[in-house]
């Protein structure tokens, strides 16, 4: 073996072990599940979602990516398609780099690649972006090919020509005149009148193109044409990393040319290629991705992100571990926790372990209307029983992100449920021109046709059981008219109790929680919830201090002896609820009593009810 392939040998190394280092940094840090999870993007093999795409420039390369993006729905393909697409854009930007600069190709061609995986810290990141670098760095190389040739000016203007045609039509606007600059820039630093001229021509062509696109050919408006950057479908806004990463680009056309201006080539073809440099290269580039991910990386976007997951996989347990660990102030850890805490019988023995401090805003989502409380929220009502509005909130979500398999999942199950058959099927349809989710579709439709599912089976059957059989007018606004609707429908819908419970306490309306407290009853609990004595306890100290009558109701002596506890704790500060705080958090932070004290929204603004 000689000396040049024993190098060649070595330095492979560390080519692998970056590649290994990345696809590990996306499967156990980034997860390219929770990527798929926060967008809820699909995909169809129809020729009408084709067709969408083909209208306009850029579409292709939407399409491509919405194809590929698919993948991301399972961890390790996810993460091996995304290092293929990192190791992509290093070859094809290191073979744009000149071979006298042989000894910087590391620095150089890996850049991208770290900017990649600073980019992928956010769970908004579209896979659009990265497929038109790909195809900007394709283009380009082509027409580094193109260059290459001896051909006549005519021949080689028109191989350009329809060159910049394609490029513009599968990448489209702002994509298309990066490339442009690039292009140019390239074309300048030949020096020969034939690519000076070529040069000129591109500048006019990459204005024209973009102008006749707007005018003549597509409905497309004129700032479309040149500067759209995001997805018509998406909304995500741009940052800095994002600009970096395209104009890097003509970047480095502008300053390896210059550098080979202003320094003899000769000399640098000449220099031996060492080893050392390119291992420093090396361990530079990767300090510097690590840094720049650590630093960027956000790590609440991620706790939330994954708190929605699990809970979308009805991973209860997990939900709750995360919650604990991470304390949140946003509504929809909020949620996801109580549902949580329902699902696993304790929302009335714990629910003030975890932050309440949105007051029934961490219960309900619909009050606020956002797109991320779509799939959350019919998910919530197919709990419920509640099938109708589960299917209003489900179409909602669809008609603001199409092909999304997690919505039409949960369109195709309220519908089952509600024996919409027809309906369920169209649903169905759609989901099996899914690659990856064709296999969940086939198994819901072979359900409607009779194919026996124990699992399945027992959830329609039991959510048909508790379903209204009257209609009623839904209120968002006030979602605990819903709850009573639905208990007035039928009253062994035990979540409909449980959310209409916890939802007076969190409005701090122990009044009305008093009023439905009895409906309880027929649930059998083994004794009166952790809470329900807390409220019951306040309830009995509030109409004392007022002179009212007191019911008789039956509190544990454990109870008693908190309560008790806590007040005389309150009395050692003289009833100043603020000197008392800190005492009563140690012993009674998780109590509904420190709630109604401290942290309610409602006590905030001095509302407490008690008739």
């Amino acid at each position: 073996m000689s000396l040049k392939e024993m190098k060649n040998r070595i330095l492979l190394i560390p080519v692998f072990l970056f590649y290994i280092a990345f696809f590990l940094y996306l499967l156990l840090i980034i997860n390219p599940v929770l990527i798929f999870h926060y967008q809820q993007l699909g995909f169809s093999y129809t020729n009408s979602f084709l067709r969408e795409f083909l209208g306009y420039p850029g579409g292709i390369t939407e399409y491509m990516s919405l194809f590929l993006f698919q993948f991301s729905s399972h961890a390790i393909a996810g993460a091996l398609l995304y290092t293929i697409l990192a190791f992509l854009v290093v070859t094809l930007t290191r073979k744009l780099i000149p071979g006298e600069l042989n000894k910087f190709t590391v620095l150089i061609s890996y850049v991208p690649a770290v900017i990649l995986a600073g980019l992928l810290t956010d769970y908004s990141f579209h896979l659009s972006f990265l497929v038109s670098v790909l195809i900007i760095l394709c283009s380009l190389n082509i027409l580094k090919l193109l260059t290459e040739k001896q051909w006549h000016i005519v021949f080689y203007l028109f191989s350009v020509l329809i060159l910049f045609i394609l490029t513009y039509y599968i990448t489209g606007s702002f994509v298309f005149l990066v490339f442009s600059l690039a292009a140019v820039l390239y074309h300048i630093f030949k020096r020969k009148t034939k690519f000076i001229l070529t040069a000129v021509i591109l500048l006019v062509l990459s204005i024209a193109l973009p102008f006749l696109a707007s005018k003549a050919l597509f409905y497309i408006t004129p700032r479309d044409a040149f500067l759209k950057i995001t997805p018509y479908y998406y909304h995500y806004k741009p940052g800095i990393l994002l600009y970096v990463l395209y104009f890097y680009i003509p970047l480095i056309i502008f300053a390896v040319n210059l550098f080979l201006v202003l320094i003899d080539p000769l000399r640098l073809r000449q220099a031996p290629k060492k080893i050392l440099p390119v291992i420093l290269q090396f361990i530079l580039i990767f300090v510097a991705g690590v840094m720049l991910c650590y630093f960027i990386f956000p790590k609440e976007q991620k706790n939330k992100i994954l708190v929605d997951y699990y809970s979308y996989k009805g991973q209860w347990n997990k939900v709750l571990e995360l919650a604990k660990e991470n304390p949140s102030e946003d509504r929809l850890v909020h949620f996801h926790t109580n549902r949580a805490l329902y699902h696993l019988g304790k929302l009335h023995e714990e629910m003030f372990d975890y932050p309440q401090t949105l007051g029934v805003d961490g219960l309900f989502l619909t009050r606020f209307f956002l797109p991320e409380i779509l799939l959350p929220t019919t998910q919530l009502f197919i709990d419920l029983s509640y099938i109708n509005e589960a299917i209003h909130w489900g179409n909602e979500a669809i008609s603001q992100n199409e092909n999304s398999p997690q919505l039409l999942e949960q369109l195709i199950l309220s519908n089952i449920i509600a024996r919409h058959y027809r309906s369920a099927q169209l649903y169905i349809n759609l989901l099996k021109s899914n690659p990856v989710f064709r296999k969940t579709a086939v198994h819901y439709e072979q359900y409607i046709q009779g194919k026996s599912c124990p699992e399945l089976d027992s959830l329609v059957k039991s959510k048909r059981i508790l379903m209204p059989s009257e209609d009623f007018v839904v209120n968002r606004q006030s979602p605990q008219h819903d709850m009573i609707n639905l208990l007035n429908n039928n009253k062994s819908n035990k979540m409909a109790f449980e959310y209409l419970m916890a939802y007076f306490l969190l409005k701090n309306d122990v009044a009305s929680f008093i009023e439905y407290f009895p409906l309880g009853k027929i649930y059998h609990y083994p004794r009166l919830p952790k809470i329900f004595e807390e409220a019951l306890a306040l309830y009995v100290f509030e109409l004392r201090k007022k002179g009212k009558v007191i019911p008789r109701l039956k509190l544990s002596k454990d109870a008693i002896i908190r309560f008790n506890d806590y007040l005389t704790i309150l009395q050692s500060h003289d009833g100043n609820l603020q000197n008392a705080r800190n005492d009563l958090r140690k012993k009674y932070g998780n109590t509904y009593w420190f709630y109604v004290h401290y942290l309610s929204p409602v006590t905030k603004k001095q509302t407490v009810v008690i008739k």
